[in-house]
C-alpha cells in the first residue's frame, strides 16, 4: 500500500512538473527607438573637439523574467578618420509600476555607477532618461515593435 501511495505522488510530480516545464513563457516585449527629445535618428548623442557620436538605432527588449536587452548602434565620427559604426549590448534589470519603468540595477553600488534609467510606460510606448535630477538629459522615444498587447 505505501509503495503505491509514492508511486502516485512520484507520477502526480513528474505530471506537475512537465506541466510547468512546458508552459510556454509570456512573448518578450520589444520596443523600437523612434527619436531622442524631438530629433529624428540617426542624433548627436555627445560631441567634442570635433569628434562626434551619433545613435542610429535602438532596440529595447523587456523579457518576461524581469531582465531588458538593450542593443544599440553607435556611429563614431572623427577629424581625421572615416565614419565607424558599432553596435553594442547591454542587460539590465527592469520595473514597471503602474505607467512608470526604470531600467537598470538595483542592488548597492560600489564606486563609480552609472544612473538607471526611468521613464513613462505603456503597452504601446515607452520613454527613458537618465534617472538624475535635475532632468536635463535627453528623453529617449520608445514604440511597441509589433504593436501587441500585453
Amino acid at each position: 500500500m505505501r509503495a503505491r501511495v509514492l508511486i502516485a505522488l512520484f507520477v502526480c510530480g513528474v505530471a506537475a512538473a512537465c506541466g510547468e516545464s512546458t508552459a510556454p513563457e509570456p512573448a518578450p516585449r520589444v520596443f523600437v527607438l523612434d527619436h531622442v527629445d524631438d530629433r529624428a535618428l540617426p542624433v548627436l548623442e555627445s560631441s567634442y573637439a570635433g569628434d562626434s557620436t551619433f545613435v542610429v538605432w535602438a532596440v529595447l527588449t523587456l523579457e518576461a523574467n524581469g531582465r531588458a536587452l538593450k542593443v544599440v548602434e553607435h556611429r563614431f565620427v572623427h577629424q581625421s578618420d572615416p565614419p565607424v559604426e558599432t553596435t553594442t549590448t547591454g542587460r539590465a534589470a527592469y520595473l514597471i509600476a503602474h505607467d512608470s519603468i526604470a531600467v537598470g540595477f538595483f542592488g548597492t553600488c560600489r564606486g563609480a555607477c552609472v544612473p538607471n534609467e526611468v521613464g513613462g510606460y505603456t503597452a504601446s510606448a515607452l520613454t527613458l532618461t537618465l534617472d538624475i535630477l535635475p532632468r536635463t538629459a535627453p528623453v529617449y522615444h520608445y514604440h511597441r515593435a509589433d504593436n501587441a498587447p500585453d
